[in-house]
């Protein structure tokens, strides 16, 4: 992913995960906003080029079109990764490309000696957590909430 990419890609996640954070809080979406930057940009001090975060371009193989974007973490040293954000364009869902892309980053980390591969998915995205459970992902932990 070039430094143009990343500037798109990153504006859309951060709505995208301000909207989703309200939506799993029952906050409102503008109040989220701020936290979800101040979030993002904790962690990626030095932009995309951060170090051990990877950002790529999910490509369909025969148009040769941007069709969504990866990003993740990964420490060699502890053997682990973590997958921040897998997000396929809406018209190219549901014809195995999230299926396919997770399965390519897997074998990419399998091959750099990386044995364990995480990641967080709301509990109001069905899809995802259906996708993950079919690439034999399993629940390491509930975070629960309740209003009051």
């Amino acid at each position: 992913m070039g430094e143009d990419d990343f500037s798109l890609y990153r504006g859309s996640s951060l709505e995208d995960y301000a909207k989703d954070i309200a939506r799993a809080f029952h906050r409102p979406v503008h109040e989220v906003r701020i936290e979800a930057m101040k979030q993002v940009k904790q962690l990626l001090k030095d932009g995309m080029a951060t170090r051990r975060h990877h950002f790529l371009n999910v490509i369909d193989k025969k148009s040769g079109v941007t069709i969504g974007h990866v990003w993740f973490y990964v420490d060699k040293h502890k053997k682990r990764a973590f997958l921040y954000d897998i997000l396929i364009n809406a018209a190219y869902r549901g014809k195995g490309y999230g299926r396919e892309t997770m399965q390519l980053l897997e074998c990419k980390l399998k091959s750099v000696g990386i044995s364990h591969l995480g990641l967080h998915v709301f509990a109001h995205n069905q899809v995802a957590i259906n996708l993950y459970k079919n690439q034999g992902y399993y629940m390491a932990s509930y975070n629960m909430q309740k209003d009051l």
